[in-house]
């Protein structure tokens, strides 16, 4: 099973302990949902396919992106504004 695997900065970045990553399927749906790691760094198992990630602070900040999962781990790298 491949994997998005990434990392997120920007917001609050000093204190990123606080910041979740949302995995959102085509349909819209949040299927899963992980906190960063005291790095900013986060790990997703999905299946492959088109998947979308939001990702937010506490304060607020937030970022969007989408990603093409193949066979292989996808990197993506997530700045919150």
């Amino acid at each position: 099973m491949p994997d998005i695997a990434g990392h997120v900065s920007g917001g609050r970045a000093s204190a990123v302990g606080g910041i979740t990553v949302e995995l959102i399927n085509s349909a819209g749906d949040i299927v899963d949902q992980v906190q960063v790691d005291d790095d900013g760094g986060f790990k997703l198992h999905v299946s492959p396919g088109t998947w979308k990630l939001s990702a937010y602070d506490p304060s607020g900040h937030r970022v969007e992106a989408t990603t093409e999962v193949a066979d292989e781990e996808a990197k993506v790298e997530l700045v919150l504004s």
